[in-house]
Parts: structure tokens; C-alpha cells; sequence
């Protein structure tokens, strides 16, 4: 239903991103008893829907002053990758309707040229979090298309997990398309996560010509499915080695924040048939020693990694998945390639929570 070609609208309300359906509009509810004044100020950009066609920036960021007459004046700024300047764009922004709906008109005037879109606010708390939205609908070929955006925006640069999985529950809900996402998160590595799945275990490939020395390494989690006793984790790392047995040692670091202490699992992973194929049993030394699948779906061993682990359970399947990159910040162009994994081999998005790397202590 959806198509892979994003419309280009230039820094609309920060906008970068829109992707068209072919539906009318969704009808979703808006922030109630809106107060313009607690949204004022900075707010950053943690994700919004990519477009291939602007220059690569980073460092995101929206701030909005009140002027006269019930406007607001708006001023989105980017760093440019390529030449590591900052840019800006101003416009404005007043009420499409009452004061006390999350409604909003942004206007921008570029290159002689004046452009209103929808801003709606559809949730926030004014203190940490924002979810904006927006949808315009026109006819594509003769086909009524909606144009939608998803902006998400924190109070700070570095959100937590908390407010990250808030924002992530609330898309769910309302049923705005996660898939296609960009993700501006950081975050850390630990092998963590479970979920129930109903059905099969979905149909995967791995890396094949499988290289230990290549993969071996620190790597740092982004995404993962939760499991109850290690909700309490964060600031998670996973350290590997060749064993030169046909083994890989394994070292994994998470940061326990009730007590403020680190702590470690040790381990190997052995080959499950052919060293050259991807698919490992682990076992670490904790819990019941059992070995679990480790099966990497796709990696180039210099920035991203895909880790999956599937096993039936009468008509379910429990289900592990591991985001992985070589860095602590997870850019924009990993954070597709490794999405675009998951959307390959149909791998639900719904359970994964962001790993929070905040106040992380060296080690």
C-alpha cells in the first residue's frame, strides 16, 4: 500500500520527509487543551520520515517564540554533513482553528515562494516530549493521495528510555507507520530482548562466508525486544573474539541502575553446522547456561549488524532481535540500513524498545 518514493517539500515546518498513501487522511485526535505557551522554546529532533533527496544533516533542532497577534515565530536549524555548517530557515506558525486544540499553520517563504503546512500537535507533556503530525491530501494521477509526516521531538538531545518507549507506544496506537522511520537515537549493545509472536517463525537468510575476525569487536545495541529481568539495564556493550577453536568468545557490559554497579555475562558461541554460515549457539554464565541461536542476518562488520533469534512454541515463536552498530551514535544512514533489514524478512517493529546509553561510565 504504501509506496517507496518520497515527495520533496524543503524544510516545511522542519518537515524533510513526507511519504504518500493512497487513502484520505487518518483522523487522529489532537492534543486537548493545548497551551501555547508551555510548547514554546527548544525542542530536538530524535526521528522523522527520510528524504533522499536533501542534503545529509544531523543535529536537528526546532525553537519557537511567541510575536505579536497569537504568532509564533519559527526557526529550524541543521548541521550539513558535507561541510559541517549550521543552517537555518524561519517562518511562522498561528492557529489553524481554537487556541486550546493542537492545530497549527506553518508558514515558510523560500526562494520568493510561500508554503503553508499542517502542524498538529497530536500529544505532548511540554516538559519532555512532542509528537507532531501532519497530512495534506491532493490527487496524484488522478488518485486522492494523503501526504503524511511523523515528527518526534524531545526537550533534550539525549532523551531516555522512558520517554523514548512512551513515544514509541503512542505511534503504536495510533497506528503511524514506524517502518519507515528515521532513527536519530544513541544507544548500546546487550543481548536483552524476547517477545511472543504468533505463528511461524518468519523466513530468514544469513550472512554468509561468515568472518569471526571481522565481526570481532565491540558492538553497541540501539534497538531490542524487552525481557523482564533486565528492565533495570542500560549502557549495554557486547565484546567478541576469535577463540581459535571454532569458538567465539563473548563478553557482555550493562550498567544496572538500581544499584549503579556494572555487570557482566561471559561466554562463547559455537557454530550451529557450518563455520561459514552465520548461525551460532550461545551460552553465557548466567541463568540456566541453555544455549540460545544467535543468527546474524546482515552485517558489514564495519557499522551495522542485524542479529536474530527465533524458536516455535506450538502455534507462537519467541522471538529475539538486536539492533547493532559499531558506534554509540547511531546515524541516519545506519539507523535505514538497519530497519530496512527488518522490513526484508517482515520482522515486527511493535516490541522494540531503545536501549538508553545516558550517563554511561566509561569501561
Amino acid at each position: 500500500m504504501y509506496h517507496t518514493v518520497l515527495i520533496f517539500f524543503v524544510l516545511i515546518s522542519g518537515i524533510r520527509g513526507q511519504v504518500p498513501v493512497k487513502e484520505k487522511c487518518p483522523e487522529l485526535t489532537l492534543q486537548q487543551n493545548f497551551d501555547l505557551n508551555k510548547y514554546l522554546g527548544k525542542w530536538y529532533e530524535q526521528a522523522t520520515y527520510p528524504n533522499k533527496f536533501e542534503l545529509p544533516g544531523k543535529c536537528y533542532d526546532a525553537e519557537y517564540t511567541m510575536l505579536k497577534n497569537a504568532t509564533v515565530k519559527v526557526v529550524n536549524s541543521q548541521i550539513v554533513k558535507e561541510s559541517g555548517k549550521k543552517t537555518f530557515i524561519e517562518g511562522t506558525a498561528r492557529f489553524a482553528g481554537k487556541s486550546t486544540e493542537g492545530k497549527l499553520i506553518v508558514t515558510f517563504h523560500i526562494k520568493g515562494v510561500t508554503r503553508d503546512s499542517p502542524y498538529w500537535v497530536l500529544d505532548t507533556d511540554y516538559d519532555s516530549y512532542a509528537v507532531v503530525w501532519s497530512c495534506s491530501e491532493m490527487k496524484i494521477k488522478e488518485e486522492l493521495t494523503s501526504l503524511r509526516f511523523v515528527w518526534l521531538l524531545t526537550r533534550v538531545r539525549l532523551p531516555s528510555s522512558e520517554i523514548m518507549n512512551k513515544i514509541f507506544s503512542l505511534l503504536r496506537i495510533l497506528k503511524i507507520m514506524l517502518r519507515i522511520l528515521l532513527v536519530i537515537f544513541v544507544s548500546l549493545f546487550g543481548v536483552r530482548g524476547q517477545a511472543i509472536i504468533d505463528g511461524d517463525c518468519p523466513v530468514v537468510t544469513v550472512v554468509e562466508n561468515f568472518d569471526i575476525d571481522k565481526y570481532s569487536g565491540r558492538w553497541y545495541e540501539h534497538f531490542t525486544y524487552p525481557r523482564p529481568q533486565e528492565i533495570q539495564g542500560k549502557c549495554n556493550t557486547a565484546d567478541y573474539w576469535n577463540n581459535h577453536n571454532r569458538t567465539m568468545g563473548i563478553r557482555n557490559t550493562q550498567l544496572n541502575q538500581a544499584t549503579g554497579k556494572l555487570e557482566y555475562a561471559n561466554g562463547y558461541a559455537r557454530p550451529l553446522a557450518n563455520p561459514k554460515e552465520a548461525k551460532f549457539l550461545v551460552n553465557l554464565d548466567i541463568g540456566s547456561h541453555r544455549d540460545a541461536t544467535y543468527w546474524i542476518l546482515e552485517s558489514d562488520y564495519t557499522s551495522y549488524a542485524v542479529v536474530w533469534s527465533c524458536t516455535p512454541i506450538s502455534d507462537k515463536s519467541l522471538a529475539i532481535v538486536w539492533l547493532l552498530s559499531r558506534e554509540k551514535t547511531l546515524s541516519g544512514e545506519v539507523a535505514v540500513k538497519l530497519f530496512n533489514v527488518l522490513d526484508k524478512f517482515n520482522i515486527s517493529l511493535d516490541p522494540l524498545k531503545y536501549t538508553d546509553q545516558t550517563n554511561c561510565p566509561a569501561f
